[in-house]
């Protein structure tokens, strides 16, 4: 696969103007352009030191018919064409938002929802975040942590207060063994993660050819894009829609 690294350092102008100038690799030409009101990017680097560095760094390539970023640690992109689609993507975020032992899916996939897309809310063990999972910003009402086991996994999902719960019976061991090759991931990566001091194509060297690292990116990305394969099939997608499907008949009801 092959690595990219974007790095983006944001200074202050004196009258309250934010810019962003953008060191990519491979190299990427910038020019002046207006992002918003308050942030312009530049093609010029500002004197002084930036306020404030985001670094990105990521594998890619294409497998088969879809294209693949992975961007470190623990966000996997899949991309392909499809005119039925009107954007045909699959994003699996790990950890997302900084809650720990948690997984989110979105799918494209004509029909399915109201919106064509399947969405995923994943768990891992008994060691999880449940204070916002009702609508987002309340305590679950259904999830019983003294209930679960360390090892397994469940779904969640919530519309309009209406929950449900369910644990993964089939496919637990191969989704605790990807999210602990996502935890390789992340600790392979770390010593590189927040290193804003040396190039940007040195880092991106560095990465290229870390033969771990890259044999790990690799292999998780072959084996999600295969849940892609066979979706309908899973059980993250019988169980998830499931979920799905009952809390929204049942707020339909509650509201009638």
């Amino acid at each position: 696969m092959n690595a990219k690294v974007e790095r983006y350092l944001w200074f202050k102008r004196e009258d309250g103007m934010n810019l962003r100038y953008s060191e990519t690799s491979p190299h990427e030409e910038h020019e002046d352009n207006q992002i918003c009101n308050c942030t312009r990017e530049v093609a010029v680097r500002p004197e002084g030191k930036p306020r404030s560095v985001r670094q990105i760094c990521e594998f890619t390539e294409k497998i088969g018919d879809r294209s693949v970023q992975f961007r470190l640690p623990d966000n996997v992109i899949y991309r392909w064409d499809d005119p039925e689609l009107e954007r045909p993507h699959a994003y699996f975020d790990f950890d997302c938002n900084g809650h720990e032992n948690c997984l989110s899916v979105e799918v494209a996939k004509k029909g399915c929802g109201s919106v064509d897309c399947f969405f995923g809310h994943v768990f891992f063990g008994n060691k999880v975040d449940t204070s916002t999972l009702m609508n987002g910003h309340a305590p679950s009402r259904v999830v019983r942590l003294e209930d679960l086991k360390q090892d397994d996994v469940w779904a969640h999902d919530c519309c309009w207060g209406m929950e449900a719960v369910a644990v993964f019976k089939e496919e637990a061991e191969f989704w605790r063994h990807i999210k602990s090759r996502m935890s390789v991931v992340r600790e392979l990566y770390a010593p590189y993660a927040n290193d804003h001091e040396i190039s940007v194509d040195e880092l991106r060297t560095r990465l290229q050819f870390h033969v771990d690292l890259g044999e790990m990116v690799k292999g998780i990305a072959l084996d999600l894009g295969g849940v892609l394969d066979r979706l309908e099939e899973t059980e993250l997608f019988k169980v998830c829609h499931a979920l799905e499907k009952d809390t929204y008949e049942r707020m339909l009801a509650r509201d009638k």
